[in-house]
């Protein structure tokens, strides 16, 4: 049977004439919210159930007047044996019947959950939306229709409520995201059903879509049922008038947060804590959820706790961390707030541990080569009795070296490694100067020091040029430790 969207009876050629207000709502409602353009190629997500043989039927009935390419894309998750097998050949028949390619993909989902940590519900999904965007690429089709409707919108923003969510969870399901559009949004599950009556329409029943495991399930058998019967007959559609508004307010949110990321993200996805702050509580939120987003790909399981607990970091000292799912701590990284994974940061702790153990013996005279997050140098050390009238050469350091009294290494930051800072003998740990002179934090473990034991004589390259005051040359000094820099124009800085 061939569809198309006009008025009037079956014509010779057995051509089904449509004039169902319904259709024409959900036409009207595809048209407002341009989710199809003229000559486009649309992949369906299409299980057998209701709800997709809807939108196929849909599909079909425009694809003539639109100049439509359609393909279908059937997921089998291996959870029914063979009546999901069924429902794959189902739709294959229909589909070949109506000479729409179909694309099907079989899987064991239970097995995938499991090798993913995530309940089957959320590992179907995740499969799922994967098959489509990858027939969508092979295609290079335009968008990828789902059949979500008003009453599975209703369910999904209840579902977020009760959990925890944020502003993007009220807003439910979008109309339109990226390459999704959901073009019976409009249209209520009963509608659905009366729309496939009237064009007789078959389609598949899923049997697990009645057991009370499920937690959706739970909320399409019972809960709504009971807010509609004893609450509020229109609680549905109110929720998913409620969801629109939420929608309306995320995206001008979302354009917000877009633009606060850009001023205060940088390039390894670390938020600056001082632009943070500058920030209304709001953005603070959503940059916390985006941060969480780029790093694990899901937020399924953050919860407001957890978004607090990570926004309270930016008022906590360096080195504070918040655990979070997903296997991943959240850090304050100097002017930084992070979010790294966990074996991430046991391979940082791996390679801390190597870098401590590396070091050059500084023997002078000698030549060594460095490289460092300022640039790589060439340092090249003797001992003279004169002192140099070019002490304020920045190519060139002068060290007292009588009062080296363990012995030079150039080796990476140590726990305890300080500086004096005056001549009175005050002294700041290294790990304060480098905060000061604005050393980013992911660099510090592998910079190369020049330390006299604990106490750090220099840093070649570091922005200030400062060495330690103890070390500097006086008029008491009678041998000089002259260490020339041979690199970049600011070598020494």
């Amino acid at each position: 049977m061939i569809f198309k969207e006009v008025s009037g009876k079956p014509d010779d050629d057995g051509v089904v004439q449509l004039n169902n207000q319904i259709l024409q709502k959900v036409y009207k409602y595809m048209a407002g919210m341009h989710m199809i353009e003229k000559k486009s190629h649309v992949i369906a997500g299409i299980s057998g159930g209701a709800d997709s043989m809807c939108l196929l039927f849909v599909l079909l009935s425009i694809q003539k007047t639109m100049e439509l390419e359609l393909t279908a894309v059937h997921i089998n998750h291996g959870l029914r044996g063979a009546e999901a097998d069924e429902d794959q050949a189902f739709v294959q028949h229909f589909c070949a019947r109506h000479h729409v390619e179909c694309i099907c993909f079989k899987t064991d989902i239970r097995a995938y959950a499991k090798k993913e940590r995530m309940t089957e519900e959320e590992a179907g999904r995740k499969y799922r939306y994967a098959c489509f965007e990858k027939v969508r690429v092979q295609k290079d089709a335009d968008v990828i229709a789902v059949a979500h409707h008003r009453d599975d919108l209703a369910e999904t923003v209840l579902w977020n409520l009760v959990r925890g969510t944020g502003l993007q969870g009220m807003a439910g399901i979008l109309p339109l995201r990226e390459y999704i559009i959901r073009p019976l949004l409009i249209l209520q599950r009963a509608e659905i059903e009366a729309l496939l009556t009237a064009y007789n329409i078959d389609y598949r029943t899923d049997c697990t879509n009645l057991e009370a495991a499920y937690t959706r399930n739970r909320l399409r058998l019972h809960v709504m049922p009971y807010l509609t019967e004893h609450i509020n007959r229109q609680a549905s559609a109110h929720l998913a008038q409620a969801a629109e508004t939420f929608g309306e307010v995320w995206h001008y949110i979302e354009r917000q947060t877009l633009q606060a990321w850009k001023d205060a993200a940088d390039e390894e996805g670390r938020i600056d804590v001082v632009r943070f702050a500058e920030e209304d509580i709001v953005i603070q939120k959503e940059l916390i959820r985006m941060l969480i987003q780029k790093k694990s790909g899901r937020l399924k399981d953050i919860t407001q706790r957890h978004i607090e607990a990570v926004r309270g970091l930016a008022s906590k000292p360096t080195g504070r961390c918040v655990s979070l799912p997903y296997g991943l701590t959240a850090i304050r990284e100097g002017v930084y707030l992070a979010i790294e994974k966990n074996e991430d940061q046991v391979q940082k702790a791996q390679q801390r541990k190597y870098l401590s153990e590396e070091t050059m013996d500084f023997i002078v005279p000698g030549e060594y080569q460095i490289e460092q997050y300022f640039g790589k140098y060439m340092l090249s050390a003797e001992k003279t009795e004169q002192i140099p009238v070019f002490l304020k050469n920045p190519c060139t350091k002068c060290f007292d070296y009588g009062r080296i009294n363990d012995g030079l290494l150039l080796r990476h930051r140590r726990s305890g490694d300080y500086m004096q800072i005056d001549r009175q003998g005050n002294t700041k740990p290294l790990r304060r100067i480098l905060i000061d002179a604005k050393v980013p934090e992911h660099v510090r473990d592998s910079l190369w020091l020049l330390a006299d034991g604990a106490h750090i004589l220099w840093i070649p390259g570091a922005a200030d040029g400062r060495i330690s005051e103890y070390y500097k040359v006086s008029q008491n000094t009678k041998h000089v430790l002259m260490i020339k820099i041979k690199g970049e124009e600011k070598n020494g800085r």
